[in-house]
């Protein structure tokens, strides 16, 4: 009884190891790190940077290139379409919030994810809270390193950031891949044959659709577990 309850577990162990059929992962999209300037303040201040979306799927989170020079602070982030203007509408689509370090670093901010398509273009709006001492710094270049959006100033009204559109904040968005179904004809069995087996849409080949290996690894250890504790009851095994 023993080897059927452990060969099952191992079973569902690697059940467990499929991620839903594959775990998406977020891939950097949207980006510029030239960290060649920097803006600071002890006030709060409101921001944006826009980009052009490269991979169509879920966007879920950005990083901004900050540090705060005393005491950590806070930064909140928005993503906003564009008005007729081009500048962020005022609507949150998603956001998020996050810890600006002491210590300059890529500031990482977790977002409610939200699809996004190849093509749009939208505002990454933040707003730099005022530390209880010291500065906040935000870095990004003047030399234009990013063709695909521009920095903005928000704090008197939208405008380009110091009133130039070659200025970008060094900034970095991460989506996850959309998945993609694909439709799966049905297969006609001829009498007396075996029908094929039908595949998962959307399933790579080799990877987690019915007839994988992966899916053949976990079915047989679910039925050698099966049959262990079915010796077992019958007095064909010992425990």
């Amino acid at each position: 009884m023993k080897r059927g309850v452990i060969a099952l577990c191992a079973a569902l162990m690697l059940v467990g190891l499929v991620p839903g059929a594959i775990l998406a992962v977020a891939a950097l999209d949207a980006h510029s790190e030239d960290v060649s300037y920097s803006w600071g303040g002890s006030v709060a201040a409101t921001y944006a940077e826009t980009f052009t979306v490269g991979t169509t799927g879920q966007l879920t989170a950005v990083d901004l290139r900050a540090d705060s020079t005393l005491v950590t602070t806070t930064v909140d982030v928005k993503i906003e379409a564009l008005d007729g203007s081009g500048n962020p509408n005022g609507t949150a689509l998603t956001s998020g919030s996050a810890v600006v370090p002491t210590s300059t670093a890529w500031v990482s901010v977790a977002l409610t994810p939200y699809s996004v398509t190849s093509g749009q273009v939208y505002a990454l709006v933040f707003t730099m809270h005022a530390p209880s001492s010291g500065e906040w710094e935000i870095y990004g270049s003047i030399a234009n390193p990013y063709a695909g959006g521009e920095a903005m100033d928000g704090n008197n009204g939208w405008q380009a950031l110091q009133d130039v559109t070659t200025e970008d904040f060094a900034f970095q968005t991460y989506v996850d891949p959309a998945a993609t179904p694909t439709a799966t004809p049905t297969a006609t069995a001829i009498r007396g044959s075996t029908p094929p087996p039908t595949s998962v849409a959307g399933a790579p080949a080799g990877g987690a659709g019915n007839g994988s290996p992966v899916v053949l690894l976990i079915a047989g250890g679910i039925a050698a577990a099966a049959a262990l504790v079915t010796m077992r009851r019958y007095g064909h095994t010992r425990s």
